[in-house]
This record gives C-alpha cells, structure tokens and sequence, in this order.
C-alpha cells in the first residue's frame, strides 16, 4: 500500500499560498524551494508529486525531506512525526509555550539583528506560530511589550501577516 501524500502537499501548498494545479506552478514552486531552502527540486519532479503527470514510482525520499524542509521541518520523518503526534500537541499547555516565548524575547540580548542565530530564533518562531494559530494573537500581545520583540517583530519583519 502506497503511502498518503496528501497532507504534505496540503501544507506545501498552504506554505507556498496557492493550489499546484499547471506547469507555471511548479516552475514557480521549484524557484521558491531553492530560495528557502538551498535545494532545487526539478519542475518535473514536482509534476509528479502533485499528480500532474502520471507518475509509476513513488517520490524519492530526497525529494520527500526537501519539501518538509520547504514547510519548515528537518526532514520527512520529522514531518511524519509532527502529524501523528498533531492532535496531541493541541493538548499543550498554550500558556507554558506562550510563557517560553516571552521570556525569551524579554530577556535575552541580541548584538544585532543580523546575526544568524537570531535569524533561525526568529525563523522557527513564526514557523511554530503557522503552525498553532491560535497562539498567535495572545504571542503578539506578549510580545509588543518587549523591546526586542518591537524591534524584531514589528520593526524588522514588519512585512509579516499575523506578526
């Protein structure tokens, strides 16, 4: 029995913004996962996965970890992981996590805003945040009232919906 795909492509999709439905899409898509994640996967490839071409072998695993990581994961069995153990994370005490977040905001120090740790800090933040969006009205409320979270969040992502 071939395995279900469709939630990874669901969250491709819904982290790319649009359905994967022509060829421009893919090309487009292919473009945007080697941007955020260093790793090109072919236009063709992509036809495949989102079946629009026939395709007589399952994707490769390669091709697998490389769209989790464009959703955010390290890989395809982190993603697996991540949904099977979904429904229990909705059981997460919201207000530790939202607790953690806020001091970490409050109290640590950047040297600048540049600095790549900061960057991956903030990055999987706001990954987590799509990921739980009913955290995220609570987390900017928090988080405006620090001055690291004002200059990172609202000064340095302002771009950003939701944040």
């Amino acid at each position: 029995m071939q395995p279900n795909y469709d939630p990874l492509k669901s969250e491709v999709e819904r982290i790319y913004g649009k359905r994967i439905v022509t060829y421009s899409d893919c090309l487009t898509l292919s473009k945007e996962i080697t941007l955020r994640t260093g790793f090109r996967l072919n236009v063709n490839t992509l036809r495949r996965f989102f079946g629009l071409v026939q395709a007589i072998y399952p994707p490769s695993v390669t091709t697998l970890d490389i769209l989790s990581r464009f959703c955010g994961f390290q890989s395809f069995e982190n993603y697996r992981a991540f949904q099977s153990t979904q429904t229990k994370a909705d059981d997460v005490d919201s207000s530790a996590v939202l607790h953690y977040a806020d001091i970490l905001f409050s109290r640590a120090a950047a040297t600048t805003y540049t600095d790549p740790t900061w960057t991956g800090i903030v990055r999987e933040t706001i990954l987590f945040m799509e990921k739980h969006p009913s955290l995220i009205d609570t987390f900017q409320r928090n988080i405006a009232r620090t001055t690291i979270g004002q200059d990172i969040f609202f000064e340095q992502f302002v771009n950003l919906d939701q944040l």
